[in-house]
């Protein structure tokens, strides 16, 4: 057999995983020369083990929500540089970004001047390979955007011979080949919430914004109303998509946790609580195969939201049935947004304290993979966006200690192995 020596570059401070890090090189093992490499970016085992370019993974990133956007919007701004470079500084492994516009407007500089929009994307993913910050992309973040971009209703996510569906494919298909090389490039996701607005009562229609100067139609009809059918068919549109070009990472819908009544809106269109087998099920029908992650958001409104019909839920009370979940379907978890608010709901005290016990959670129950929400996003600014030079800085600090606390675990976890 013939051998070639292959450097393993073991977890440090500037690294995690399989971001290589310079001056982290350890030691040195012999493979044998025609075993095929690692697959780029988180791959999932059959076991639900989350894996980054083949190693067992557990990691704490942060939402750096606009990179993209803000210069779609000033062509000049490219502050964003700057941000993977102190994300870096702090140990931060990885950040899931919004990887289009936000509202039509937006996204007709893909449509208008492709090279020009990819000259923001390339400079985003160069930036994110030169600080060795991987990218979880969202690619269709608002769900009314693409309808009202092509000109259709909300409803034609459900048709796949629609125009929504024609520029989902390209748009897929133009991201996926363009950057799949790019190690970079840690998963690909759909798109944000899109399990909050569906299946809502039918008085309830209009939740969908209507601001016709950023492109939206003046009004919406029943046709805009968004039902689990739809959202079913988009799904398993953009991951056979995603497949055909990209058969190995990681894919997540981008969903935030059930609504507490998922289940008896999508049966019955009622906000009746749903039992915890029924938020189980959804579960799954929120985040079918081929996903092999079961997205979910979590804030401190579980608090009061009534899971299970309790009067009061915890945070181990939602998280822990999703861990059942994901290890009898071979799933892994992302808890794709989490943090806490200091506004009118709660004192910078109340939110520092809501944040120190979702830290405290999620690294007790081995979540594999948790993104804090959000970083250097001054729309936000008001109640939780997270810089290094405002109150809540912290939050910085709490995602690199956490993130030095999984790397010695999955140290530890790699010596038993061997």
């Amino acid at each position: 057999m013939n051998w070639k020596r292959t450097v393993i570059v073991l977890l440090c401070a500037a690294g995690v995983g399989g971001v290589l890090a310079p001056t982290c090189v350890d030691a040195i093992e012999e493979t044998p020369e025609n075993e095929e490499p690692a697959p780029l970016g988180l791959t999932v085992a059959d076991d639900g083990t989350l894996l980054l370019e083949g190693e067992p993974f557990m990691g704490f990133g942060i939402q750096y929500h606009d990179c993209i956007r803000r210069r779609i919007r000033d062509f000049e701004d490219t502050s964003y540089r700057e941000g993977f470079e102190e994300l870096a500084s702090y140990g931060i492994p990885f950040s899931r970004i919004m990887a289009c516009g936000f509202w039509p407007v937006e996204m007709q500089l893909y449509l208008d001047d492709r090279d020009a929009y990819f000259e923001i994307f390339d400079d985003v993913v160069a930036t994110a390979e030169r600080t060795n910050v991987g990218l979880i992309p969202s690619l269709f973040w608002y769900y009314a955007c693409v309808p009202d971009l092509v000109g259709e209703p909300i409803n034609q996510w459900g048709n796949p011979d629609s125009k929504t569906h024609e520029f989902m494919r390209k748009y897929t298909k133009d991201v996926v080949t363009r950057y799949k090389d790019s190690p970079a490039i840690w998963a690909w996701e759909f798109g944000n919430e899109y399990n909050l607005p569906m299946d809502l009562p039918h008085l309830e229609v209009g939740h969908a914004w209507t601001y016709p100067h950023l492109g939206t139609p003046e009004e919406r009809t029943e046709d805009d109303i968004f039902r689990s059918e739809h959202l079913e068919v988009a799904m398993a549109a953009f991951a056979d998509e995603v497949r055909k070009h990209d058969p190995h990472r990681m894919i997540g819908t981008g969903h935030s946790i059930p609504r507490p009544a998922a289940y008896h809106l999508r049966t019955e269109g009622t906000w009746d609580r749903d039992s915890v087998d029924q938020f189980k099920q959804e579960l799954l029908v929120q985040n079918p195969d081929p996903y092999d992650s079961i997205s979910i958001h979590l804030y401190p409104h579980v608090f009061e939201d009534r899971y299970f019909d309790q009067e009061h839920t915890t945070f181990e009370d939602v998280l822990l049935p999703i861990i059942e979940v994901a290890r009898e379907t071979g799933k892994t978890i992302f808890v794709g947004e989490f943090g806490a608010h200091d506004d009118e709901r709660a004192t910078r005290e109340e939110a520092r304290e809501h944040n120190e016990m979702l830290f405290e959670v999620l690294l007790e129950l081995e979540i594999p993979l948790a993104n804090y929400w959000v970083y250097d996003f001054e729309q936000q600014e008001h109640f939780i966006n997270v810089t290094s030079d405002n109150h809540r800085s912290y939050v910085l600090d709490m995602l690199r200690d956490a993130n030095e606390i999984l790397r010695e675990r999955m140290a530890e976890q790699a010596a038993q192995r061997d």
